[in-house]
């Protein structure tokens, strides 16, 4: 039953906003010969990617508790996105203190390099640091061979200086190179342009190898199904790998897509076709780069995530993700994402208790047109992901837990307005909860409320 708001219906929503918005790795089993038929039991994620803008203003306390947070989910790796920024016009900009002619530190930045290293080592985490990524790669590193060349020395000479400046002291930290740029399944198809991409990354690779052969190289590619085959992109590697002095260790890391390349549908089989062109590179190991987001920005739900690493786990050697820290981290967005993954690692699964309905569900319609509906929250006992809101059986409305960054204000994440409520009818809503592990609540109690006349 719709009943009285303690202020005018207009008022109250014309402060409501929509607030819908809300690297890692994971440790497997040796692949069996027939490895597109076995997987583990449960793979767990193992490490996550990091960039400087998320962590730049961070105090040592927030340090601490993101180190903290990586720990308790049993995180092995920190992959380090990279350590320099190219400006087109301007100097390169470092994470770190460098004396590379054209370069600078970033101003007022701390040593982030430091940090990493530092708590990694702490927190007993291993560090793949990135090199230098530029702007134009997207406009020029398919067509401008002396830039990408260029580009390439660049990145030669940051790796020379951050492994004489940190590996001394974190050799055990310290664990290998990232290499920032990606390559994806528009770009290159030229031979030229593969000729000149395979020069880069020998050029690189060369350099990486002279100053220590121990630290593997780590790179993401990424492919959009709705541009290309997955057949071409397959026969596309296939002809890199065979021509470039990639090294027994190193690893091919592409990004699944999930955040907006591939579909839930289709996404495993671009992986079954990269996992061909892998094995034609012996000694090359293959990483999925699972993506913890979806096209919107918000973090993807647990059920989503465990899905992914279980369609990936037969295919793959490991599992990467971006990322932990950006989309799961309670530094960053709300805690229930971590506390469902903790469960999950505790038990070996989703947990599958559902929240309890949404309570006292009302309704009031809008002078200005459409329907505030509003009613308190839901329980659960790591939290709400998302409401759902539904007019006579259609879904026209869901609250999400809030994009990285973003505040959750109760005021918005209980309540909908219906702008979509034509004036002049009678509608009954319902609303139901979701939890972190994608389990939905019982419906609330109905709400019917008669829009007026037009």
């Amino acid at each position: 039953m719709a009943v009285p708001l303690p202020v005018a219906p207009e008022v109250l929503a014309c402060t409501l906003m929509a607030l819908l918005v809300a690297a890692s790795v994971v440790v497997l089993a040796p692949l069996p010969v027939n490895w597109a038929l076995a997987a583990p039991a449960r793979p767990v994620l193992d490490g996550t990617f990091v960039q400087n803008w998320l962590v730049q203003n961070w105090d040592d306390e927030t340090w601490e508790k993101e180190f903290a947070y990586l720990a308790e989910a049993g995180m092995t790796y920190l992959i380090v996105q990279g350590t320099a920024d190219g400006q087109p016009g301007g100097p390169t900009r470092t994470y770190y203190p460098t004396r590379i002619p054209g370069c600078e530190q970033v101003p007022g930045s701390p040593d982030l390099v430091e940090k990493y290293l530092y708590y990694a080592r702490k927190y007993g985490l291993k560090v793949f640091l990135g090199l230098n990524m530029h702007p134009d790669w997207w406009r020029k590193g398919a067509t401008d061979r002396e830039w990408l060349l260029g580009q390439m020395e660049l990145g030669n000479a940051i790796a020379r200086e951050l492994y004489e400046r940190y590996f001394p002291r974190y050799p055990d930290t310290f664990y290998g190179w990232y290499w920032a740029w990606e390559i994806d399944n528009v770009n290159f198809r030229d031979p030229v342009q593969q000729e000149n991409l395979i020069e880069a990354l020998n050029l690189q690779l060369d350099f990486l190898t002279a100053l220590d052969s121990r630290l593997p190289f780590m790179f993401s590619p990424f492919m959009n199904s709705r541009l290309g085959r997955k057949e071409q992109y397959r026969d596309f590697w296939i002809r890199i790998f065979a021509a470039t002095h990639l090294r027994e260790g190193d690893i091919f890391c592409p990004q699944d897509g999930l955040g907006g390349g591939t579909t839930v549908e289709n996404f495993r089989d671009w992986l079954v076709e990269l996992r061909k062109a892998v094995d034609t590179k012996p000694g090359l190991h293959f990483w999925s780069d699972l993506e913890i987001f979806d096209s919107q920005g918000y973090s993807a739900p647990l059920s989503r995530v465990v899905l992914q690493l279980q369609e990936e786990a037969p295919l793959v050697d490991n599992i990467v993700s971006f990322a932990y820290t950006h989309y799961y981290s309670p530094n960053v967005v709300v805690p229930g994402f971590h506390r469902t993954y903790l469960d999950y690692l505790r038990t070996g699964q989703l947990e599958t208790n559902p929240p309890s309905p949404p309570a006292n569900l009302n309704a009031a319609a809008l002078s200005s047109g459409g329907v505030l509906v509003y009613w308190e929250p839901a329980q659960d006992e790591h939290g709400i992901f998302s409401y759902e809101v539904y007019r006579d059986g259609e879904l026209v409305g869901v609250n999400r837990a809030p994009r990285p960054n973003e505040r959750l204000d109760s005021l918005f994440w209980e309540s909908f307005v219906d702008t979509g409520a034509p004036g002049g009818r009678t509608f009954t809503y319902r609303v139901r909860a979701v939890d972190f592990a994608g389990n939905r609540s019982e419906w609330s109690e109905p709400v019917e409320i008669t829009t007026p006349a037009v």
